[in-house]
């Protein structure tokens, strides 16, 4: 799990999972009348790489500080205006530790509200984030410094 998580200014608090599409592509092949099989539009040169995406879930939790889960909620509604960000984690699964990142959109915010399970203290959040241009995660090869 990536230890930090950003959006422009705004830090995740307690991300949970994290997963991006960043190796998909976008093969072209058509179907051959009257034979089986396809031709491959692409031939032996790799198809273009898909619309990138990132999916993060996190929890917001309002018994941890000053604001009510209501100003937490509307604060990440408010991310959806912001444009195209820096999305910045920490990928922790590496050695040493690099600092990941990437241009994105928000492209849909889920908050459902479940009361039995007391979601007027902690919120599971789930966002979807569209990558701009080259879906690549970039890197910075330094140790994160804070």
């Amino acid at each position: 799990m990536p230890d930090v998580i950003k959006f422009g200014t705004y830090t995740f608090t307690f991300p949970q999972t994290f997963s991006d599409n960043f190796n998909n592509v976008v093969p072209s092949t058509d179907r051959i009348p009257g034979a089986s099989g396809g031709f491959d539009n692409y031939g032996n040169e790799t198809p273009p790489a898909e619309i990138g995406s990132v999916n993060l879930s996190f929890v917001l939790d309002a018994t941890l500080g000053t604001k009510t889960i209501r100003e937490m909620r509307d604060e990440v509604n408010a991310l959806t205006h912001m444009g195209a960000q820096k999305l910045t984690w920490l990928a922790q699964d590496e050695i040493p530790d690099i600092l990941r990142w990437c241009y994105a959109k928000v492209n849909n915010i889920t908050m459902s509200k479940d009361f039995a399970n007391h979601s007027q203290y902690r919120q599971r959040v789930q966002i979807t984030f569209q990558v701009r241009r080259s879906p690549l995660a970039r890197a910075d090869f330094a140790r994160y410094a804070g």
